[in-house]
């Protein structure tokens, strides 16, 4: 299908959109390309594979990690992928003893508290690549797929984490044992004779990619992406539920010239 079908919402690290492509430290770029991801490395890229140069590969869903970039892929609504792309920076190792802040080049970095300390850093992309049509109407990117982003990255199941019974004064009662873990704000699911079981939540994705806010994401045709490149101009982009027809179709339906 033409690429004037496809529409691609996309934010960075700190929420703001972006043009769909991610670009890695080591020069690996991620693209959303129809309903898929495109990855591309002229360094990684071989005459003779499946792809024309750059791209080394698709990606339709799923996990991998490849070079300095980890992609995490889901199918969704509107026919589409769903992605979470991302790169970590590192700080750099301790190449001798800090006299700051103590520590030894064999800890690899600075305390926290350190002048010298440099954070972790995370280059991320979380978007979407849909298909715009519902039935012969032009939607693009609509809430519910918003939604559905939203929705995932936020994802998290309950656990429980055993711990022996041992541990606990063999007299408590279970509302004395759940009132205990209660007080450290800590909810106990079941108690058997061997162990007690403390509810545990976890995440599909950690802490700096669930923060990512993803309220003012914009929305945009991939055409129209395409021809604003070649024309120099900004691609036009709107909120979610706000799109008007691409600009291939409101070509294709201007009334020819007398």
């Amino acid at each position: 299908m033409a690429l004037s079908n496809w529409d691609t919402l996309a934010v960075d690290e700190t929420g703001e959109s972006t043009n769909g492509v991610f670009v890695s430290p080591l020069g690996v770029s991620v693209e959303f390309y129809k309903n898929w991801l495109y990855v591309r490395d002229r360094k990684g890229w071989q005459e003779g594979g499946r792809f024309v140069e750059p791209t080394v590969m698709q990606v339709d869903h799923g996990s991998l990690s490849y070079k300095d970039v980890s992609i995490c892929a889901v199918r969704g609504p509107q026919n589409g992928v769903y992605a979470v792309v991302e790169s970590t920076i590192y700080p750099p190792s301790l190449t001798g003893d800090c006299s700051k802040c103590k520590a030894k080049a064999k800890s690899h970095w600075h305390e926290k508290g350190c002048p010298d300390f440099v954070d972790t850093k995370y280059l991320v992309m979380v978007g979407c690549g849909v298909y715009g049509y519902s039935g012969e109407d032009w939607v693009g990117v609509d809430d519910e797929s918003k939604k559905f982003l939203v929705d995932w990255i936020q994802k998290s199941s309950e656990e429980e984490i055993p711990m022996p019974r041992q541990l606990v004064n063999k007299l408590a009662t279970e509302g004395d044992i759940k009132a205990h873990f209660a007080s450290k704000g800590q909810k106990v699911t079941r108690i058997t004779e061997e162990n007690i079981f403390i509810a545990y939540e976890s995440f599909a994705f950690e802490d700096h990619i669930r923060k990512i806010d993803l309220s003012k994401a914009l929305r945009f045709n991939q055409g129209d992406a395409y021809f604003a490149s070649k024309l120099g101009t900004e691609i036009p982009a709107t909120e979610p539920g706000t799109a008007e027809e691409p600009w291939m179709t409101q070509m294709l339906k201007k009334p020819e010239a007398p």
